[in-house]
């Protein structure tokens, strides 16, 4: 059953994926916000060991994260949202989570090389509606310079894999009946 934690975890995912999908950025403040849920969350509910388990598998996605980073493989936020990810998913739930947002990544390549050009419309009508409201033109404005909406990247085959990761986050969670 999933508990209040999980889902604050899941709600928080959504935005990360969200925030990445409409540009190309990952807020650094959430993903520091579930780290410190998670150190709530263990200290109160999980054993020393358990700890450890999912410390271990968060080191070793940094580690890969990074290296991958230095190769222009993926994001930096990507890495850390991977990081974050893996302190939340139970150990015996880790090769779930990779094969499904792998999967997701390859589905989301797919779409954007086919769909790129609708993509950008897309992306273009939700951010004019999220800057209609106050607090969406201040979020905005620390993210994204428009016109560009993620121009730069746009055509160098790069995707917004947090979204893939969101997805393996979800998935993982909907099998495991919020057992992450």
């Amino acid at each position: 059953m999933l508990h209040g934690f999980g889902i604050i975890f899941l709600l928080s995912g959504a935005i990360c994926a969200l925030s990445d999908f409409l540009t190309f950025k990952i807020p650094n403040q959430i993903l520091l916000f579930l780290i410190v849920l998670f150190i709530i969350y263990a200290a109160l509910f999980l054993p020393i060991q358990e700890i450890y388990n999912h410390l271990i598998p968060a080191g070793v996605a940094l580690i890969i994260g990074f290296i991958l980073y230095a190769a222009k493989v993926i994001g930096a936020g990507d890495a850390k949202f991977i990081t974050v990810c893996m302190l939340w998913i139970t150990p015996s739930n880790i090769p779930t989570f990779i094969l499904v947002t792998a999967i997701a990544g390859a589905v989301l390549a797919l779409i954007y090389l086919f769909l790129e050009n609708h993509i950008i419309k897309l992306k273009e009508s939700c951010l004019k509606k999220i800057e209609a409201y106050s607090w969406g033109k201040s979020y905005l404005q620390d993210r994204i310079t428009p016109p560009k909406l993620g121009a730069d990247r746009i055509g160098k085959g790069l995707i917004p894999y947090g979204v893939a990761v969101f997805a393996g986050i979800l998935f993982t969670s909907i099998l495991t009946k919020g057992n992450f």
